[in-house]
């Protein structure tokens, strides 16, 4: 262990870098001690830990082996969707996921019954006294209802087996433990009584009759993400692990805890009763199976670059008689001190008790061994081992050695074949498994061959012990050898892959690939080839000059070429196999230099390379030879040489297929229209239902806006108000009355900074209510502009781009006259132009803003903005503008649109700081507000860090967690947005269909929204889904990009067919809209119709038109889209590193309240605090 005043070598390694106001990694402090179970508590069977649990998080598959007297326990494992939350315990037995899959017999045969009796043994004391102990002690069961009918109805102490579902199979099955299972709650449900052979919706049957009087179990049917970190699962599907709920993975650590040493911190916990839990290994194990391949994969590529391996070694453990072992277990001195026979019997319970210490003792045991005796015994130069588990689940390894001075093997000869193969492997590896494995060995490279497929038998068919599963737990290598494997594409530059840095939805950047980095070398690696560059440089450095050779000592790596292309002349490819002969040993810059050699340039590779091979030596490059057969891995050396039939799996098998916790694929996203619901509902009655000819032809906003004109002036406010402005926005108020009393001609360029929730919005709204009432009977001297609509609608004003014609996806132009004569009357009595949310406006933009004021006043057009006094207000600690410099970027410029945005910046000379919170009032709000200010400028302290994970989801009630079922969430990337729009979509059990765009134009149907102005190829809709609107439709009203509603209802054209046409009109209730309604319902909701609008775009050269409804589906939103708003509750994650600075901030302090804040997993300190702030803002920016 390297123990060290009592601290072992793990926990001082991980406290290596600890800060000095952070507590020990794996200490009580930083919530990683478990405690220990009371004594006074019952040991409880498996059976009777289910029928307490609040969660289950598996299934168990149990198995009978009739002709062999044995069973197989399957665990299997789901990591999403749970469903199922209990609130009242305990379950009946009939109500576990457990599966008992039995030979057709098996009632007659009662020792097979007698393999279950133990494990579904259930003592109604142990159950009753458990659950005392949780309702005081642990958090997750201080709100269950303890059912006294329910529990008078298990028995005082005896088996339940016959309560559990099975089913007779006739064939014993072969499967292996399945580790990733991803059921929907109903397709467990559905499964459930398939087995039990019932219909779908009817309950599970209840065996005895006082039962039919039981209520059932109340669940909530909120699904349950397992792997979100936002709900203690851990600690509510093992409560005999958790007895008091502490040390919960998902508790907010500082320092944070990654899941493998959590799980390894668990494992290793000094009553050893997390690893002899064998669900909760498995539990742990799950995702862990998919291993294999690539260490295949590496062994098949090691004989290419070196010689042939000597010996085969396979060393079985002796793990029942190592002393060195049971030393390290408990009651080592009993077992010394019994009987041979005894001491037998005791081994096989501790290994089967202790499997992480067998495991982690085998595992070093080994590696001393190989290490110490093999390697200096018989000079061995490389070796390839892989770890592997008996039948009965103890380790055990094999090996592939190349030894110096070794017996070597010509593989073109038989009679040294035979040779070697008498001589050699029979001394190394057990004939039963060679014989199975010889009959389908490749004759045309036999050693090679046979070594791919013994490790292919070795992979499968097997199940995964207790040793095995702590194996990979304790982070031990399944696979271990002594060369590095590169993969090194082959294909022409221009079809080579690239990769990208995913950091967010705007900031993604390239990759430098190894070629490229190859090409762009320095100078002083000119004469440098690929070939070595790729075997025996260490170029992870960015700087090319500090790149560095590796040791003498190092091996080579092993390259792993693909494609590769045959080297026979007559060919086709032959010319690309010469291409990658000439690209690995010729030094160059330019792949379209591989062609010239000696100064001469040939008309193909393949002269090129006859040139090459006639008057070059070059070192092997392991790539092949022109008309010679490769010693690479046959295609076929990973299947058998024939074929079996298809094998029929059973149900719950094929659910165990799934892949776990994966975003919904764009096919489970276009399911929605197609499910059972969906086709069942007849949308027919919906088809003439809003005739109105306005909606029928798509006009009537058009109409309605003429009828009820609506103008920009705010509300009228009492004078009186001015007094409930604070001292910093009475100074802007101030200014600006003064001003316009005065009648000053004089020009102010003012810029107001605040954090959210400073007044800003407040500010702006009594003042330009103020500066209404002085105009008296003249039009309001002051207009209100964002960048965004939802910015814009908070003040009443318009968005810039509409105010001024400005470009969105095009380049600057001036206006026609026509148009800007239209800006002259609108803006011919304004003097004040508040510009709102100034940390989205980008120097580019706010140049455009410069010169279309200057054209639109000419008469003062050599000052900026044309004269007009400018009110920018916002926050830089906010969101930043897409794809533009933020206007406080101070580094060199070329765009002469962004040198004149820079300029007009710099000309507001004045600046008034906006102190005080007003959105998060109260004493009580103090911590909260400092919490704000904190994070705004990313210097988020310990006591804000802890304040705010008070408010993580696993932190919270279950009666709190609740409250925020319906709640708006608010997440910085897109996919997270998609991903829980489409979850609450699922679950509201609406019919729904896909809205379908009408596209025109070569390549239309497939543009991305964005490439078609923000319109949807299509969106699944349903009655009573939220929705956001994606355009602005009418300002004034509320119908602004980024308004929210309620789908009230969808109708078709007259004569619509519902299954072949889009809907005409979706029908909805907006938040907040002013508007006159459409309609009202009984209820006195105001109902208005969205229409579909249409898109003129390009791709490429395509002219393209698209018509879709400006809406998008959002019960959740992106930060982008959230910003100007305030909520009273509202859920975000905090949990991901920002991609772009001030997203965290922007998303919580869009609440009142810390009360009204959930977020949905802990979040690291470490990502909201920075010594030296990014993007070159500082704190008085």
């Amino acid at each position: 262990m390297g123990l060290k005043d009592g601290v072992c070598k793990r926990c001082m390694a991980k406290d290596k870098n600890k800060k000095e106001d952070e507590p020990l990694f794996f200490s009580a402090e930083n919530q990683l001690d478990f405690g220990s179970v009371p004594a006074f508590l019952p040991q409880l069977t498996r059976i009777e830990e289910m029928l307490i649990a609040r969660v289950h998080v598996f299934v168990n598959v149990m198995q009978v082996r009739g002709q062999q007297y044995k069973y197989r326990s399957h665990i299997v494992h789901f990591l999403r969707d749970v469903g199922k939350v209990y609130r009242q315990l305990p379950l009946l037995p009939s109500e576990l996921d457990v599966i008992l899959l039995r030979p057709p017999n098996a009632s007659e045969r009662a020792h097979l019954d007698r393999q279950f009796r133990r494990q579904f043994r259930v003592r109604r004391r142990c159950l009753q006294a458990w659950l005392d102990f949780l309702r005081r002690s642990h958090p997750g069961y201080r709100d269950i209802a303890v059912c006294q009918k329910r529990m008078s109805v298990l028995p005082e102490d005896d088996d339940v087996l016959d309560q559990v579902a099975a089913v007779d199979v006739t064939d014993p099955l072969s499967a292996d433990l399945v580790p990733d299972l991803l059921p929907e709650d109903t397709e467990m449900e559905a499964l459930h009584s398939r087995i039990l052979g019932e219909e779908r919706d009817e309950p599970v049957p209840v065996r005895q009759p006082t039962q039919h009087q039981l209520e059932m179990p109340d669940i909530r049917r909120t699904p349950v993400n397992e792997f979100n970190r936002s709900q203690a699962l851990l600690s509510m599907a093992f409560p005999t692990l958790f007895p008091r709920g502490q040390a919960e993975f998902v508790e907010p650590r500082l320092p944070p805890v990654k899941y493998a040493d959590y799980i390894q911190h668990a494992l290793r916990w000094h009553d050893g009763r997390f690893a002899r839990h064998p669900t909760f290994r498995q539990r742990s194990f799950a995702g862990h199976g998919r291993i294999g391949t690539a260490s295949v994969e590496s062994l098949s590529l090691m004989p290419t670059t070196s010689t042939v391996p000597e010996p085969l070694l396979l060393s079985p453990p002796a793990d029942l008689h190592w002393r060195s072992l049971y030393q390290h277990l408990p009651q080592f001195q009993d077992w010394q001190e019994l009987p041979e026979q005894q001491r037998m019997g005791m081994s096989s319970k501790l290994l089967r008790d202790n499997p992480h210490i067998a495991a982690w003792h085998f595992y070093r045991r080994f590696g001393l061994f190989r290490d110490i005796v093999l390697k200096q015994k018989f000079n061995v130069t490389d070796y390839w081992n892989r770890y592997e588990w008996q039948g009965r689940g103890s380790s055990h390894c094999h090996g592939l050695f190349w030894m110096d001075g070794a017996p070597s093997v010509d593989l073109e000869n038989e009679h040294t074949q035979e040779r070697f193969k008498g001589d050699f492997l029979p001394l190394f590896l057990p004939k039963s498994l060679g014989r199975q494995i010889l009959p389908y060995v490749s004759h045309h490279n036999p050693l090679l061959s046979f070594a791919s497929r013994l490790m292919n038998k070795l992979l499968a068919e097997r199940d995964f012990s207790g040793q095995e599963i702590c194996h990979v737990l304790l982070n031990c290598e399944l696979q271990e050898g002594t060369r590095v494997v590169r993969a090194v594409d082959c294909r022409p530059y221009e079809q080579q892959g690239r990769s990208l840095r995913l950091q967010g939805d705007h900031d993604d950047a390239e990759v430098v690939g190894i070629y490229d980095k190859y090409l762009s070398r320095p100078p002083l690696h000119e004469e440098l080839t690929y070939l070595d560059f790729l075997a025996n440089w260490n170029t992870s450095k960015r700087d090319g000059t500090k790149w560095t050779r590796w040791g003498r000592q190092a091996k080579p790596r092993v390259l792993y070429y693909f494609p590769r292309y045959s080297s026979n002349r007559q060919h086709d490819q032959y010319d690309d196999f010469c291409r990658v002969k000439l690209m690995l040993a010729h030094p160059h810059r330019d792949p379209n230099q591989l062609r010239k050699v000696n100064g001469v340039e040939y008309a193909s590779y393949a002269l090129a390379a006859e040139f090459c091979y006639g008057n070059h030596q070059h070192p092997d490059d392991y790539y092949g030879t022109p008309n010679t057969d490769e010693r690479r891995p046959d295609p076929d050396q990973f299947e058998r040489e024939f074929h079996e039939p298809d094998l029929v799996e059973e149900d719950w098998l094929e659910l165990a297929r799934q892949l776990p916790d994966c975003p919904p694929s764009q096919e489970a996203i276009d399911l929605l229209g197609r499910r059972d619901i969906d086709i069942q509902y007849d949308w027919t009655p919906h088809v003439g239902r809003y005739p109105d000819p306005g909606i029928v032809q798509g006009d009537y906003w058009r109409q309605r806006i003429e009828q009820d004109r609506l103008d920009m002036d705010v509300e009228d406010l009492p004078l009186e108000v001015r007094d409930t402005l604070n001292p910093e926005q009475r100074i802007v108020y101030d200014t600006f009355v003064g001003h316009f009393q005065c009648g000053s001609e004089e020009q102010i360029l003012l810029q107001v900074d605040g954090g959210g929730g400073t007044g800003k919005s407040y500010m702006i709204k009594v003042l330009s209510s103020h500066l209404q009432r002085l105009a008296g009977d003249r039009p309001s001297p002051i207009w209100r502009a964002a960048p965004t609509g939802v910015a814009s609608h908070q003040i009443m004003g318009t968005t810039l781009h509409s105010l001024l014609r400005l470009p969105v996806d095009r380049a600057f132009t001036e206006l026609s006259p026509a148009d800007a004569n239209a800006i002259q009357k609108k803006l011919r009595d304004v003097r004040y132009l508040v510009i709102d949310e100034k940390s989205m406006l980008g120097l580019r933009q706010l140049s455009w803003v410069d010169k279309r004021l200057r054209q639109v006043f000419p008469g003062r057009a050599a000052d900026f903005f044309g004269g007009m006094s400018i009110i920018l207000v916002g926050d830089f600690f906010q969101l930043p503008p897409v794809a533009n410099k933020p206007l406080y970027f101070d580094g060199p410029l070329k765009d002469l649109h962004e040198v004149s945005g820079q300029a007009a910046y710099r000309a507001f000379n004045h600046t008034v700081f906006l102190k005080k919170v007003e959105r998060q009032q109260g004493d009580d709000q103090a911590g909260f507000r400092l919490a704000l200010e904190e994070l705004r400028g990313l210097r988020l302290s310990i006591e804000s860090w802890k304040l705010l994970s008070q408010r993580v989801q696993a932190k919270l009630s279950q009666c709190e967690v609740d409250k925020f079922d319906t709640t708006l969430r608010i997440y910085s990337k897109k996919a997270r947005v998609n991903e829980y729009n489409y979850d609450h979509l699922v679950r509201l059990k609406q019919p729904a269909i896909q809205v379908m765009a009408k596209n025109i134009g070569n390549g239309a149907d497939k543009a991305t929204s964005e490439q078609a102005g923000n319109l949807a190829g299509q969106f699944p809709v349903c009655i009573g889904a939220r929705l956001m609107i994606t355009q602005n439709i009418w300002q004034p009203a509320g119908l602004v990009n980024g308004a929210q509603g309620i789908v009230y209802d969808i109708g078709w054209a007259p004569g619509a067919d519902t299954h072949r046409d889009p809907p005409c009109v979706i029908m909805m209730v907006i938040d907040k809209y002013t508007g006159p309604s459409y309609l009202t319902t009984d209820d006195r909701r105001e109902v208005v119709p969205i229409l579909p609008v249409k898109r003129d775009f390009f791709l490429g050269t395509s002219a393209c038109t698209r018509k879709q409804f400006p809406l998008t589906v959002s019960y959740a939103i992106t930060v982008h889209k959230s910003q100007s708003i305030t909520v009273d509750k509202m859920v975000t994650d905090l949990s991901e590193r920002d991609f772009q600075t001030g997203l965290s901030y922007v998303a919580v302090s869009r609440v009142k309240m810390l009360e009204g804040l959930m977020i949905d997993a802990p979040f690291e300190r470490a990502s909201l605090h920075y010594d030296k702030l990014p993007d070159g803002k500082n704190s008085s920016t």
